[in-house]
């Protein structure tokens, strides 16, 4: 059916669904081969991108895949790249759906979260780089968390500690590649 898509249509249809979603900046098709079917800017010029990681293994994959904290080339905002591919109509891989996340957004949901005033909760991607934090630290986006890269790559299941005071604890987001780690004083906790 790839091949019956209309270019504009598309454009106008994912431009259309990006704007009614604004936690994403990006909606992108890709065919197999890495070209750009379709995207919701008219900045997304067709251009290769079975380069990135994320492409290759949605591609090989039937699993969910997310990226690195990346800036956008729509408006220059840090997002994080995510892809799924989908199959064509004779059940043969067709290509790769690409959205991503605006991390402006995903800190303004942190932010909206109870916790208590002494928690300190962190969002990183599979390297421990810090994508959302609360309290809000513009400065840590982009960097990497305390806890991050050989302890977030072992981590597979959720786990809590106890530490001077404060019980720190790390957990995958569903097979997202994402992890959300929070500390808290233990006399918050009741």
């Amino acid at each position: 059916w790839l091949r019956n898509v209309e270019r504009s249509t598309c454009d106008a249809t994912l431009s259309n669904l990006s704007r009614e979603n604004p936690r994403y900046n990006a909606i992108l098709l890709i065919d197999a081969s890495g070209h750009l079917i379709c995207g919701s800017s008219p900045l997304l010029v067709d251009s290769r991108l079975s380069s990135k990681t994320y492409f290759a293994y949605a591609l090989a994959n039937e699993d969910f895949a997310a990226g690195r904290m990346m800036t956008s080339v729509v408006d220059e905002t840090a997002v994080l790249p995510f892809a799924a591919r989908f199959m064509d109509s004779s059940g043969a891989v067709g290509g790769v759906v690409f959205v991503s996340l605006r991390l402006d957004w995903l800190g303004k949901v942190v932010d909206q979260l109870e916790l208590p005033a002494s928690a300190v909760l962190t969002v990183t991607d599979r390297d421990g780089t810090v994508l959302a934090r609360r309290p809000r630290n513009t400065a840590l986006i982009g960097q990497p968390a305390s806890w991050a890269g050989e302890l977030a790559a072992r981590v597979r299941t959720p786990w809590l500690v106890e530490a001077e005071g404060q019980l720190v604890g790390l957990a995958p987001v569903r097979e997202s590649e994402l992890y959300v780690g929070i500390a808290v004083s233990k006399g918050a906790v009741t």
